[in-house]
């Protein structure tokens, strides 16, 4: 009957494929557990964490400083350009006085005189002149039932 365990080792050691050793024959395998040991704790997923507000925006700061003459410079400068705009154009408007616009108007010609004697003849017309200009044209069918009959006739 000692042999019986013994058998049942080398048994399951043959089943497995490898020879147990010597001593530790009819021996079971126990875990060792140390107690001062702390358990492997799984690592937490990353949490995200607000990005610190920009120096330029927090008050007080140089940045911000820094930031703001940078603005007020911008403003100056784009009000520098629209008053110069301004000036100009009403410099512009004084020198072209109301009076010196020659109003565009169109020869009056009277209905039964004969106009005097033309100042250059008449340059030949260009052969490009009416190019993209389509004349006067005929349909070609004028009558859709008339041209179908003429075809059923002969096929």
């Amino acid at each position: 009957s000692a042999r019986a365990p013994r058998a049942a080792a080398d048994a399951d050691a043959a089943a497995a494929g490898r020879r147990a050793p010597a001593g530790a024959r009819g021996q079971r395998f126990e875990p060792v557990h140390f107690v001062d040991e702390a358990p492997v704790v799984q690592p937490s997923p990353w949490t995200p964490q607000p990005l610190p507000k920009p120096l330029h925006l927090s008050p007080g700061s140089i940045a911000q400083a820094a930031m703001a003459s940078v603005d007020a410079a911008a403003q100056l400068r784009q009000a520098a350009a629209e008053a110069e705009l301004q000036r100009r154009a009403l410099a512009m408007a004084e020198a072209i006085a109301p009076s010196e616009v020659t109003p565009i108007t169109r020869p009056v010609v009277a209905r039964g005189t004969a106009p005097a004697a033309k100042t250059a003849p008449q340059a030949a017309p260009s052969r490009f002149a009416k190019m993209g200009i389509i004349g006067d044209t005929e349909p070609g069918m004028t009558d859709l039932d008339a041209v179908l009959r003429r075809r059923r006739a002969v096929g």
